[in-house]
């Protein structure tokens, strides 16, 4: 459920945050139609979002492609790979 929170969280930031979370609720059958209904402030109103919407592919993309991903991303150093090979060519 944290991660969730983070992922609503990064949402209000968007510039279009009502597109993305339509993409979210596309499949689902929550109740939350509208991104202007939901109060990030209440709890029980999260917890509902996240037991309707936690397994939509959608909301996990956008946690792995805005958390994820680019985290790991900047871990590879530029020239660490080639390093690397040369090394395991010797």
């Amino acid at each position: 459920m944290e991660q969730f929170e983070v992922s609503l969280k990064k949402i209000i930031i968007l510039d279009e945050p009502a597109d993305e979370y339509d993409l979210w609720i596309a499949h689902s059958n929550t109740a939350m139609r509208s991104w202007k209904a939901i109060n990030l402030d209440d709890k029980v109103q999260v917890h509902q979002l996240w037991s309707a919407l936690r397994f939509e592919m959608a909301v996990v993309d956008f946690f792995l492609n805005h958390f994820v991903f680019p985290q790991e991303a900047k871990q590879v150093r530029p020239g660490f790979l080639h390093c690397f090979l040369l090394h395991m060519s010797c």
